[in-house]
């Protein structure tokens, strides 16, 4: 192979050098570090949810007509929220001013906190706390954020509107509106959360309190506002049991919003790592992203292209410091917005369908090397070793960076055959998948583009291999199946060809058929013994002629071994050609 023609990347010296030379596994599975916001479909990847049940808690349910809380809406709420898978973590605003962009709106909220010192409103969360509990591991899953975008020009304004009575210029980072936005919003909030803790669990402080959002967060005005903001100690005007309390002794998890900004691994990391910093004081344990990407990068179709910086860079950093979920996480806000295949849940479904609901182990950069400095790169492992993964893209510090995708190079010494690889373009004009092809030189595995193409400022490059016969090479124990499984094709639909994968945990003879419509053959792709592992076919239509439409593949498995001589499995699933 000529030295002229490797151009692009030199993933891995060895794929996975050793089980050490990848970080240890994440403590969960990838898709609960992602979040996605608001109801209506529910997305595998998305392990966690902010605002389900949006604009339907707080006073978005007070009965106007009689100043009460309204049951029946409250009852309502907590039936969607209950429709929740019992893994999903459900993220919920308090319904209270949210970003204040209304000043009408603030002036209303102000006037029924003086009313009373805030005692109808502490009312009101103390009564949709207590309901929330009773959601299944309600205490763990259920999480309050006080506010949201407190740190914007909208809610500076409004808050010195009602100071002054006068419509005035907002600031960003503003520290003038933290007295008021911790003594009239938040430390009641956080009383009547703390009432009903006190209520269901005999003890303060066991239901989970996020501080209201820190804005464009990837800047030093940030971290000093949120600085002051923590170490604000609380008047009690309208919170009397919490006089004399600091913020950071009220929360559990900070939240900001783009903290990623620009900024490059480097950057992005010191800055990342700053918010982190503040776990373990009081009771704060983690900092969430609850906003990565969004509506301006959805609308402008960068959405995909933004989601595979964010969860690339997300999981690594997880990875690499062993934070849970619950500690550390992204959520994306336009996540299926922008063009059908340009948007956060593009990016994601690809990854979801790549790799599934698997915890993963990463690949340092020791490990990885690339012919080209200005890129970044993160790579992965799933859990049980036989599906790989590396997204890169140019480094967001470089405008136009031009980069020529030719082959790729895996070592695959030790680790059985990669069998497969699928390379997708992620940018502005869509995901575009890009044919490879696997050979085999020695201990090395070529994976060529047959085609080739350019990454600039906004594409990023998703990289999937597949990989089988996987030992582990530390105690030279094979890993085997533990079931069945026939996975759907990938990719589905698919244009001209596609992989069928699928696991057996012990040996037999298989057959793996192609049928159309009619249920007529199409082609056979294997008719063999095979021995226990994991496998894959690359099904090619290049030659068969065949027109778009439904198309079905039988996975038959016959005399897995002496003792079961006879038995039979098998399995159907559907895929579709699209010319």
């Amino acid at each position: 192979m000529k030295k002229e023609r490797i151009l692009f990347v030199l993933i891995y010296s060895i794929i996975i050098i050793s089980n050490l030379s990848a970080q240890t596994v994440s403590p969960d599975s990838w898709t609960q570090y992602c979040g996605w916001h608001y109801g209506g479909q529910i997305p595998k990847w998305g392990g966690w949810v902010r605002e389900y049940a949006k604009d339907q808690f707080g006073r978005f349910i007070i009965d106007t007509t009689t100043n009460q809380l309204d049951t029946i809406k409250l009852n309502n709420a907590y039936q969607l929220l209950s429709t929740l898978d019992t893994t999903i973590d459900i993220l919920q605003l308090d319904g209270g001013l949210g970003s204040a962009r209304d000043t009408a709106d603030v002036v209303e909220w102000m006037k029924m906190i003086e009313a009373d010192s805030g005692k109808f409103w502490k009312s009101i969360v103390y009564q949709q706390t207590i309901k929330l509990t009773e959601l299944p591991n309600g205490q763990k899953r259920v999480y309050w954020q006080i506010g949201n975008e407190i740190s914007s020009p909208a809610y500076s304004r409004t808050i010195r509107y009602w100071q002054n009575g006068s419509d005035i210029n907002g600031y960003n980072y503003d520290k003038f509106v933290i007295p008021y936005y911790v003594e009239n919003y938040l430390a009641p909030t956080v009383e009547a959360i703390d009432s009903a803790s006190q209520t269901v669990f005999n003890e303060k402080g066991k239901i989970n309190i996020c501080l209201g959002s820190i804005t464009n967060a990837h800047n030093n005005n940030a971290q000093q506002f949120l600085d002051s903001l923590l170490n604000y100690r609380i008047v009690g005007v309208n919170s009397p049991t919490l006089s004399g309390k600091y913020v950071y002794e009220l929360i559990h998890i900070i939240t900001v919003h783009y903290a990623m900004g620009t900024a490059n691994t480097a950057d992005w990391l010191d800055n990342i790592n700053w918010y982190k910093s503040w776990t373990g004081t009081g009771k704060i344990r983690g900092v969430w992203s609850t906003e990565e990407v969004g509506i301006k990068a959805a609308t402008d179709n960068k959405g995909g292209f933004a989601s595979s910086i964010a969860t690339s860079r997300y999981l690594e950093w997880s990875i690499n410091n062993q934070y849970e979920a619950r500690n550390a996480r992204t959520n994306y806000y336009a996540w299926n917005t922008g063009n059908s295949n340009t948007s956060v849940k593009t990016f994601n479904d690809t990854l979801f369908s790549m790799i599934g609901n698997v915890k993963l182990s990463n690949v340092p950069n020791s490990a990885v090397s690339f012919s080209e400095s200005n890129l970044e790169y993160h790579s992965f492992l799933s859990e049980n070793k036989d599906k790989g993964i590396v997204i890169a893209f140019p480094e967001r510090s470089q405008t136009q960076n031009q980069v020529t995708i030719q082959e790729v190079f895996l070592n695959h010494s030790n680790w059985g055959e990669i069998k497969y690889a699928m390379v997708y373009s992620y940018g502005t004009n869509g995901s575009i998948p890009i044919a490879a092809t696997v050979n085999h030189i020695g201990d090395s595995t070529i994976i060529q583009f047959t085609n080739s193409k350019t990454l600039d400022y906004y594409n990023g490059l998703l990289i999937y291999i597949e990989i089988s016969d996987i030992t582990d090479i530390r105690d030279g124990v094979e890993e085997i199946p533990s079931q069945i499984t026939l996975y759907q094709n990938y990719p589905n639909p698919f244009n001209p060809t596609t992989v069928i994968s699928y696991q057996l945990p012990e040996a037999g003879y298989v057959t793996l058929k192609v049928f159309d419509l009619l249920g007529r053959e199409v082609v056979t792709l294997i008719d063999e013994y095979k021995q226990a592992g994991s496998y894959a076919s690359q099904l090619s239509t290049n030659d068969l002629q065949l027109s778009s439409g439904v198309y079905f593949y039988t996975l038959r498995i016959m005399d897995f071994s002496p003792d079961k001589s006879g038995s039979e499995y098998k399995e159907t699933k559907k895929m579709m050609l699209l010319k």
